[in-house]
């Protein structure tokens, strides 16, 4: 290869890397730190899906530090998607503890309720007379 044709290999990629810079953005959100494992994933498997889908890579603070910053850079048009696919990992877990939640204070209730006809079929006479 000639200093001729270096020179322009260099002016190409000079080139490629400008509008790589101008169409590439990077997005930082607040994620709780318990909710990181959910993002990555087993064996960093939603990582990787995410990338392939978007192209977008998601960077996700080592456990050690206290950072709750999740970093997604790429392409400003795909950061939407890459994004709205983190909070998806996120929500379907919150969707599921809200409804564990749920379904917690309603066996709670139930329990209330079981234990009241029991004190209603136990002590029916003097409970009229307490609440009435």
């Amino acid at each position: 290869m000639t200093l001729c044709g270096l020179a322009i290999a260099r002016r190409c990629l000079l080139l490629l890397l400008a509008d790589q810079r101008r169409s590439s953005a990077v997005v930082a959100v607040e994620v709780k730190k318990s909710q990181h494992k959910y993002i990555i994933g087993v064996k960093g498997q939603n990582l990787h899906e995410i990338l392939a889908e978007t192209g977008v890579s998601v960077e996700v603070p080592p456990l050690d530090t206290p950072s709750d910053t999740i970093t997604l850079r790429g392409d400003a048009d795909k950061l939407g998607i890459a994004l709205t696919a983190v909070y998806t990992k996120v929500g379907l877990t919150c969707v599921s503890q809200l409804f564990m939640l749920y379904l917690h204070s309603y066996l709670c209730l139930y329990a209330i309720y079981l234990l009241y006809m029991c004190m209603v079929h136990a002590y029916g006479s003097v409970l009229k007379v307490l609440f009435h």
